[in-house]
């Protein structure tokens, strides 16, 4: 968690599939009065050396109307949205227009996220590094998947996976979650909590794999709130490494939310939660276009 140079502890949550803001709490907390923070936003604070992390526009993607930052860095101001009782405790979300541009290790089994140097990556075994397929990224995914080159928007990070045998493109979302009911909890077993990071897929995936694979188990009415069903899915592959059994949500249309800080291909239709990154050690290089997927049990 950042540290401001005014000793202010900021709980700011990951979203590689949305858009970075701050809430009115927080922006009060660091000392700007309500009403006084400007209606396209805040820059962040200055932070302690110890706890630092870098602003918006430092090094990545330049998003309108820019404002000139510290030491003469075009910084990129931080929208301010109302309080939410959705996510108590937090103070706001570091999107995808802030991931971009830059090289990220996302230590699932450290609890640590480290910003490298850009193109440093970590020594891999073979079939650990991935492309990220989007067309952002500068790589023409495989299956003619539209790409757009124009840099004009923050890319979510797609990737090549295996399930059950096929191949397909998914995408990263470190902040996909639901809360599932109590008897769905019970028929899972795998005790973890009600409210969890979970792996989603589209409805017309979802139904796709219901027909062809009648022997994957499912779940009626999963999600609290929603209804939609859960999947156990066989053979989850991930770069070199494979999931054997895993729990996926059906999301109906327009359910995967993908926030104004980010954006996948139409036919992109499965979308990783936490639930599969923790079992890796992930840099992601968005200048270079390339994923490493170090297995939890690395050296």
């Amino acid at each position: 968690m950042p540290v401001t140079a005014s000793g202010v502890t900021l709980r700011l949550r990951l979203d590689s599939g949305g858009t970075s803001f701050l809430f009115t709490g927080a922006v009060q907390r660091l000392g700007i009065p309500p009403g006084a923070a400007p209606e396209s936003g805040v820059a962040l604070p200055e932070f302690q050396e110890r706890a630092w992390i870098p602003g918006l526009g430092e090094g990545g993607v330049r998003r309108d109307p820019p404002d000139t930052g510290r030491d003469g860095v075009q910084e990129i101001l931080m929208p301010v949205r109302p309080d939410s009782g959705e996510w108590p405790g937090l103070d706001g979300v570091l999107g995808a227009d802030w991931l971009q541009g830059r090289t990220w290790t996302l230590d699932y089994p450290g609890r640590l996220l480290l910003l490298r140097n850009p193109g440093d990556l970590p020594l891999h075994g073979p079939g650990e590094r991935l492309d990220l397929l989007w067309g952002d990224f500068g790589h023409d995914p495989p299956g003619g998947m539209p790409g757009d080159r124009s840099g004009g928007g923050a890319g979510v990070p797609v990737i090549q996976v295996e399930v059950g045998g096929e191949s397909l493109p998914a995408a990263i979302l470190t902040a996909s979650g639901a809360e599932l009911t109590e008897a769905a909890v019970g028929a899972m077993g795998d005790l973890r909590a009600a409210r969890r990071a979970i792996t989603r897929v589209d409805a017309s995936l979802f139904d796709e794999w219901r027909s062809r694979h009648p022997d994957w188990t499912v779940l009626e009415g999963a999600e609290e709130g929603t209804g939609e069903p859960a999947m156990e899915i066989r053979n989850l592959g991930v770069a070199s490494s494979e999931i054997a059994r895993l729990w996926v949500l059906r999301s109906g249309e327009g359910r995967v939310e993908i926030g104004g800080g980010g954006s996948v291909p139409e036919m992109v239709r499965l979308f990783l939660g936490g639930d599969v990154l923790r079992e890796f050690r992930l840099t992601l290089d968005y200048g270079a276009g390339v994923a490493v997927f170090e297995p939890a049990g690395f050296p």
